[in-house]
């Protein structure tokens, strides 16, 4: 594991026993991505498996979000793909075999007022990842999308934020990330029925659809500020960034 936070990794990895190990990792740095493929390669010899699961998530009216926060939120949510798929993808092709999952977002397919960066931020990881398993797939390595919506370890009902939207539990989200180590489909939608939301959008008429989602409270980050859940932090515009890394 890597973590901008080693202490909490550290604890993890002791709580997972024999054969977790954890180092420092800033995903924005490449010379930290280096450092830290080079502690894995040195345990291990080779990669077989990168997971990218690292945001952070910003939530308030656009105009309002400053300069500094967005260009975090696309550092970690973007460039830290990018980075750590140019880190372990050199010796996975020369090697003929591996795989990466990045875990991105539904919000890389809908739009949701209130998270306008981070909803450009996970289209970009969803075109990102597409593309580059094309590219990886001669070679035989593979490239995949995990694609949560609201991850939550606590019942929707318990938070105004979440009612009546699509949840997934953390550990809904790990079943996923190991069953796609073994499928290797392009896309993973969490929870699974929410993959439907492809051809809802293109049979739904425009107006119909708006409706509903405004119904069902599709705008709630926007007028309710931020809550956070235990899986990736949740913060209002204005508030420092924080990346928390899994």
């Amino acid at each position: 594991m890597g973590d901008s936070d080693i202490d909490a990794a550290e604890a993890v990895a002791h709580d997972l026993g024999p054969g977790t190990f954890a180092f420092p990792l800033d995903v924005k740095s490449r010379d930290s991505w280096h450092a830290f493929r080079d502690h894995v390669v040195a345990l291990h010899d080779h990669i077989d498996i990168l997971v990218n699961n690292a945001e952070i998530i910003s939530a308030g009216p656009f105009l309002d979000e400053g300069d500094d926060l967005s260009r975090a939120v696309i550092d970690t949510n973007l460039v830290g793909l990018i980075l750590g798929m140019r880190t372990v993808l050199p010796a996975m092709v020369a090697d003929g075999r591996g795989h990466v999952v990045n875990v991105a977002s539904l919000a890389g397919k809908a739009p949701i007022p209130g998270l306008s960066v981070y909803n450009a931020s996970q289209y970009a990881a969803v075109g990102l990842t597409a593309s580059v398993r094309e590219e990886m797939r001669p070679a035989g390595v593979s490239v995949s999308a995990v694609l949560p919506c609201a991850v939550t370890a606590s019942p929707p009902s318990a938070s105004s934020l979440f009612r009546g939207l699509p949840t997934a539990t953390p550990d809904e989200v790990a079943e996923a990330i190991i069953r796609n180590c073994f499928t290797r489909k392009p896309e993973v939608a969490v929870p699974r029925y929410t993959a439907m939301w492809d051809l809802v959008n293109a049979v739904v008429p425009g107006p119909i659809l708006r409706t509903a989602l405004r119904l069902l409270g599709n705008d709630r980050l926007l007028t309710s500020g931020a809550g956070v859940n235990r899986s990736r932090h949740l913060m209002p515009t204005g508030a420092g960034p924080h990346a928390d890394f899994k």
